[in-house]
C-alpha cells in the first residue's frame, strides 16, 4: 500500500463515525429527536497472546 493509501485507512476509523455524526446531527436536531448508535470491535484492544 502506498503510504497515502495507509493514512487513509488509519483516519477512516476515528474520523469516519465522527463524520457520519456530523452528518446526521442536523436532521436529528430539525425533528428534535434521534439516536446515534455507534458499534465498534473490541479486537483492537483483545490480545491473541502471540508475539
Amino acid at each position: 500500500m502506498t503510504p497515502e493509501a495507509v493514512r487513509l485507512q488509519i483516519e477512516t476509523t476515528p474520523f469516519g463515525p465522527v463524520n457520519v455524526t456530523r452528518a446526521a446531527l442536523p436532521p436529528l436536531c430539525v425533528q428534535r429527536f434521534g439516536v446515534i448508535l455507534t458499534i465498534s470491535s473490541t479486537a483492537g484492544i483483545a490480545s491473541t497472546g502471540a508475539s
